[in-house]
């Protein structure tokens, strides 16, 4: 009987700097520490190669996030390349994704990743403004952006994903129209749209709390996002998730997982798994996960939550009304066992009221204002299944 596969996330948290905005798991660390984590890592691989519950699972999919995964020299990389294809079941032609930042790749360096199977790249450009990305504190410039798009295309690698962040301090939507236009001008088959969250903590909520700074207002963010689909619509590109568009066939396989609730594994410093009912994750800081496994033959894990029936079904709600195909009510019944409409009716009649959500035949999709206000969709069933639990 064919097990049923699994997606593999790898994180690889090092950063040359570290951008105003983020508050993503990533350090800035000595060539040392990147050592020890990189051997770390491939330990805990070897674990969950041998675990009752990965043992002979296909890989739907392979990502590497960061972080730069590309920080990593080609010797650091083709070795982590190997040991993921001696330690699981890789099918051939598995979407494989390596997050990279312009500045960090070369020729050679991508031509390596692609012998050992990767099969698209990520670029994080996020703006082609350059004002806008020193104001963040990009390290890179647009120039090394387009560099590194042609690079891509010098060896071949067509399947790559650009990411724009729009809402930035000082982005008009004039600047925010232009890098939309450079970024459809490049042909990428994937383009995800991030609208700036400020997050507690970050240099970047400190400076607009001190005035250094200036967000545009909320109509100005709300036409960005409208640009968005506007833009890329015209251009052919298919919005298929809040934050994702893509060429026909090329959506990120590896992200449906997530979306569509289905099993992942999540390897390294603050990486989570969904596994067997079960999620969990590992610690953090990568210097206490290198500290743990240099004591100890086997991960220490954190947050470990049973996914009840009750926290299945909402969550699937929750991500599943991210993706503009929405909830297949029929299929979602069959697969809990669910009288759909006697379950959820009344949280569906309510945000079909606010105009959050549409019928269509069996279908519950997002409307446009449902896409802006995402949260309120998702918050109405998690707030309805821990009532339950």
């Amino acid at each position: 009987m064919m097990l049923d596969s699994l997606a593999l996330y790898i994180h690889l948290p090092f950063c040359s700097s570290k951008c105003f905005y983020c508050d993503f798991n990533s350090v800035i660390a000595s060539q040392e520490i990147r050592d020890q984590y990189l051997k770390c890592l491939i330990r805990e691989m070897r674990f969950y190669a041998r675990h009752p519950q990965v043992q002979n699972r296909p890989i739907a999919s392979i990502y590497w996030g960061g972080g730069t995964p590309t920080l990593f020299n080609i010797a650091e990389l083709s070795l982590l390349a190997e040991e993921i294809k001696c330690n699981f079941i890789i099918p051939k032609g598995v979407e494989w994704t390596v997050e990279a930042n312009p500045g960090t790749i070369d020729y050679h360096k991508l031509c390596e990743l692609q012998q050992a199977g990767v099969n698209r790249i990520s670029l994080g450009v996020q703006s082609f403004d350059d004002t806008l990305l020193r104001t963040v504190n990009r390290s890179h410039t647009s120039q090394e952006a387009m560099a590194a798009v042609e690079l891509l295309d010098r060896c071949g690698i067509s399947n790559f994903n650009l990411d724009l962040i729009f809402g930035l301090p000082g982005q008009t939507i004039v600047s925010y129209e232009s890098s939309l236009l450079q970024a459809v001008n490049m042909q990428p088959q994937h383009l995800s749209l991030y609208g700036l969250q400020v997050e507690d903590g970050t240099i970047l909520e400190q400076m607009i709390a001190s005035g250094d700074l200036v967000l545009p207002d909320e109509d100005e963010e709300l036409t960005m996002f409208g640009y968005g689909e506007e833009i890329l619509g015209s251009a052919g590109f298919h919005h298929y998730e809040i934050s994702n568009y893509s060429q026909a066939g090329m959506e990120c396989q590896h992200n449906l997982a997530y979306w569509e609730h289905r099993e992942y594994l999540g390897l390294g410093a603050g990486a989570y798994s969904y596994l067997h009912k079960m999620r969990f994750g590992h610690p953090s800081s990568p210097w206490e996960y290198i500290s743990l496994w240099q004591e100890k033959d086997e991960p220490t894990l954190i947050d470990c939550e049973e996914i009840t029936p009750q926290l299945e079904e909402a969550e699937s709600l929750m991500l599943g009304f991210r993706l503009m195909k929405g909830i297949d009510t029929r299929c979602f019944a069959k697969r809990f066992g669910t009288s759909f409409e006697g379950k959820y009716g009344g949280i569906v009649a309510s945000l079909v009221q606010e105009g959050l959500l549409v019928r269509k035949g069996n279908l519950l999709q997002p409307t446009k204002q449902g896409q802006a206000l995402n949260n309120r969709i998702g918050s109405a069933f998690m707030v309805d299944a821990h009532e339950q639990r």
